[in-house]
């Protein structure tokens, strides 16, 4: 990229055209990738179009790129690769940083140490207690990030943005999930939610909220804790939706949180799918546009099991359109919460069957989905004959026939 040209520059750099400096943007491991038909829920999210899809699969075009890091906490799969700001490596770090004591922990935008008092090393201004953990956007921390830090032994975080200067307008999206993370927080059963995490912003004119920061630790009583145990890669991961799954889970165990609480709220990175057993099909149509496996369907001898794992689900919205049963409501799915749900784990929503040729025995397709097609068929006015052989003999078996 080119160099500021209100920046400070070396002298060396006056005389050398054009000014460079390097930065490090993502990129999409291919193999990783569930690509656009599948999954792409990057590519929508990417504010500034940056992220294409081409014949290869989804890219990243580094021209258009600003590192927001957007790309990063949206990929459900790991396939989002960027040297210097891996989930990998903010796991690790953040697991150094909560391996002793009860810290509190400043999640910080990079472009904030420019902002507050026009100084770099904004960090080494922290009052007593708290730690920096510096990130492209405060914006893109997930709620599944704190609820982890809490989980791990956090006494609080504080998000820490560029408020009305930031370049990619992250600041409602930082507003909401703290109302969120407050809210479920009170519902697990941890006191004091306000006091347990913050939104912070440095102005456009450099000023800043870190001095609120200040004693806020004093009297804020740890949180209940499992004994503390070496982190593995199940147990902390900053990737949604099972970092969020994960520590809803433990901090409801170790608060007392109630077995009935759900939370619906726009800012949940958790979404609850429902669906009507007298209208569905068992398709599978949900399932095969499911990024996650959330929705799966099975086959089981002649049975069809259409299953849901509340703990995968990313509440992404691409199960509702593809069903074909859509006029009646066939598939609900809110942006919610719901501790039973993810304690059940995976729940069979819908139990069908396989219609086998009355010529060959071969399996044609669901029962109920013939059924439907059928009644569609008879409705239209078509010949028995017709209906009979779409929904009684298979695909070859129809070629004998006819």
């Amino acid at each position: 990229r080119f160099l500021s040209w209100d920046g400070a520059v070396s002298r060396r750099s006056l005389v050398t055209m054009p000014p460079w400096t390097y930065e490090a943007v993502p990129m999409v491991d291919q193999e990783s990738c569930l690509g656009k038909d599948r999954c792409g829920l990057c590519v929508p999210a990417c504010p500034f179009e940056a992220i294409k899809v081409d014949s290869g699969g989804i890219f990243v075009d580094s021209s258009g790129c600003k590192a927001c890091g957007a790309c990063l906490t949206t990929c459900p799969s790991y396939a989002v690769r960027w040297p210097g700001s891996s989930l990998t490596q903010y796991e690790a770090e953040l697991q150094s940083l909560l391996s002793a004591g009860n810290p509190g922990v400043v999640v910080a935008c990079r472009q904030v140490g420019a902002q507050i008092d026009g100084r770099e090393g904004w960090e080494q201004t922290l009052p007593a207690g708290w730690l920096p953990v510096e990130v492209p956007c405060a914006g893109v921390v997930t709620p599944g990030w704190v609820l982890q830090m809490l989980a791990r032994g956090a006494a609080a975080v504080a998000l820490l943005g560029c408020g009305d200067g930031c370049r990619i307008g992250r600041k409602p999206a930082m507003v909401e999930r703290t109302a969120y993370l407050r809210e479920i927080l009170g519902l697990l059963g941890v006191d004091r939610p306000a006091e347990r995490v913050r939104a912070l912003f440095a102005e456009p004119d450099g000023s800043g909220e870190l001095d609120e920061l200040a004693g806020a630790l004093d009297n804020l009583p740890p949180l209940r804790q499992a004994e503390r145990q070496p982190a593995t890669a199940t147990e902390f991961t900053l990737t949604e939706p099972a970092a969020t799954a994960q520590a809803v889970l433990a901090l409801a165990d170790r608060n007392g949180g109630s077995s009935g609480m759900s939370l619906t709220h726009d800012a949940s990175p958790l979404g609850l799918v429902a669906v009507r057993e007298d209208t569905c099909t068992t398709c599978g149509a949900c399932a095969t546009a499911c990024p996650t496996a959330a929705l799966s369907l099975e086959e089981q001898d002649e049975a069809l099991l259409l299953s849901y794992d509340p703990s995968l689900c990313v509440d992404c919205g691409r199960c509702v359109p593809v069903c074909p049963e859509g006029e009646h409501d066939t598939l609900i799915l809110e942006s919610t919460t719901d501790l039973a749900a993810l304690r059940k784990g995976r729940v069979t929503l819908k139990r069908g069957s396989i219609a086998l040729c009355k010529s060959c025995g071969h399996p044609i397709a669901p029962t109920a989905m013939l059924d439907r097609i059928g009644a569609v068929l008879a409705d239209s006015g078509h010949s028995e004959a017709l209906l009979e052989s779409l929904t009684e003999l298979c695909a070859d078996c129809r070629i004998k026939a006819a």
